[in-house]
Formats: structure tokens, sequence, C-alpha cells
């Protein structure tokens, strides 16, 4: 729900913060991903990237301005 989207309050975290989920393909399996130690700044867009790999996931943050106009807007890796 909400497209993938998730309100948070400005706030540090200290890196032991995880982003629990399931997925469709494996129902009640709660899969938890650490979140890096991160600054949550008012007016910002923290976008993570997770992908599942044989046996490691990888977690990338992008940060944006929340309000940004451009509607072909990339942030790279």
């Amino acid at each position: 729900s909400n497209e993938g989207w998730i309100l948070t309050i400005p706030q540090e975290t200290d890196g032991t913060t995880q982003l629990c989920f399931s997925l469709e393909s494996t129902s009640d399996l709660v899969h938890r991903v650490t979140l890096p130690a991160t600054t949550y700044e008012p007016g910002k867009r923290y976008t993570y990237d997770i992908r599942f790999g044989q046996t490691e996931v990888t977690v990338k943050l992008k940060i944006a301005a929340w309000n940004e106009l451009k509607s072909s807007y990339d942030i790279p890796l």
C-alpha cells in the first residue's frame, strides 16, 4: 500500500533501524533489512533501493528535495 512510500518524522537513526516487509511470493515470511544510519531532514525525499541476491541483500539510498518539479528527474545511485 501507499505505492511504496512511508512518512517519517525528521530524526536521526543510528544504523539499527530495520525495514520489515513481506512479499506476495513469500506470503507470511517477514523480511528484515537494516537501514544505514541517516539523518532524516524536513523537505527531503529518501528512496531506498533494496535488492535481493542469492546470499545477500543490498541497500542503496537516494536523497532528493521533496518538491522537485522536473517530471523526468533521476537521481543516480
